[in-house]
């Protein structure tokens, strides 16, 4: 199995606004978990 650690907000397919990566910042979800991470890169 494939180890991915960690994702950046801005890899999404679309942009989050600014307000919630402020709040994402604030509340410590600097980065995607794993879980995101493999979750927006499964086809649709």
């Amino acid at each position: 199995m494939e180890a991915v650690t960690e994702g950046s907000w801005a890899s999404l397919p679309l942009a989050l606004s600014a307000g919630v990566l402020q709040a994402l910042r604030e509340l410590g979800f600097a980065r995607m978990t794993p879980v995101q991470v493999r979750g927006h890169l499964l086809p649709p």
